[in-house]
């Protein structure tokens, strides 16, 4: 077990409110594409980018990256390719993945605000990545940030990958979802309707944040965590991130917690790839 409270030396870029919109537009570059089959229901496919070094007969620890919550147009994890995300994650040896949340890019299905159709795509995506012959099916990790960390948080419990990277989560929905409708955390009011017509699809506010709320499973978590968070951040609170690496510390969890008082909702990308790259080496040795 481990628990570090460590600022991040690097410079934080301002996100938009909801959304991984901290990536410049540029090119889509050299990364494959495919559509993978949701595993919870027929027809629905999961778009999934992925980039890896030359490796002949050798099979790859692999990172999944899963986007947070975008704009109307959602474009999904196309952002990640943009921001050289899988690239700079491949000429660190790895095969990297990213994957569009149901809804965005061309990920089919509703959207539901990090739900369980968002965990069921993400699992999918795990189990296209363990049956390729050039991924180390033992070392997968899953880097998720802002709607996708909750995503991420919630399938800790239920797959044994080899790492999870927590960028800006939300681990307890009631508590933050009574924080938005505050004046410090207050959303636009486009976000709150998407929030609550998800919500509403699953019944209630119990319901919903009973299949968005990783903390009150964190004794279960069955690989080694990283969970990073930002002081300035105004769309999570980071007690959120803080109460998630406090259970645990209390569950004996192998964890690392991350916090920068300067830092903001979202972190560079470069320093994603970082982060992610490096708790897997350091927790794994690959």
């Amino acid at each position: 077990m481990k628990k570090w409270i460590a600022p991040l030396v690097v410079a934080v870029v301002v996100a938009a409110l909801t959304a991984l919109r901290f990536f410049a537009p540029a090119a889509a570059g050299s990364a494959h594409h495919e559509l993978v089959e949701r595993l919870d229901s027929k027809g629905n496919k999961v778009e999934v980018f992925w980039d890896a070094p030359p490796s002949p007969g050798k099979k790859l620890p692999a990172i999944v990256y899963v986007h947070g919550m975008q704009d109307p147009a959602g474009p999904g994890a196309i952002n990640l390719v943009r921001a050289d995300v899988l690239r700079d994650t491949a000429k660190r040896g790895y095969f990297a993945a990213a994957m569009s949340m149901p809804g965005y890019g061309q990920s089919s299905g509703e959207r539901d605000f990090c739900g369980r159709g968002t965990q069921a795509a993400l699992q999918s995506t795990i189990a296209y990545l363990r049956k390729r012959k050039d991924v180390d099916a033992d070392h997968i990790a899953i880097s998720g940030a802002s709607c996708g960390a909750v995503a991420a948080s919630m399938i800790a419990d239920k797959e044994p990958v080899a790492a999870m990277i927590l960028v800006s989560g939300t681990f307890d929905l009631e508590d933050m979802y009574a924080k938005w409708r505050t004046p410090a955390w207050q959303l636009p009011p486009e976000t709150l309707d998407y929030m609550d017509k998800s919500i509403t699809a699953d019944g209630d506010l119990k319901t919903a944040a009973k299949y968005r709320s990783a903390l009150p499973n964190a004794g279960r978590f069955m690989m080694p965590v990283l969970i990073i968070a930002g002081g300035r951040d105004r769309v999570v609170d980071t007690k959120q991130s803080q109460a998630l690496a406090d259970a645990l510390e209390e569950s004996g969890r192998t964890h690392t917690y991350i916090f920068n008082p300067d830092g903001e909702h979202m972190i560079p990308a470069a320093e994603w790839v970082k982060y992610s790259t490096s708790f897997l080496h350091d927790t794994m040795g690959k």
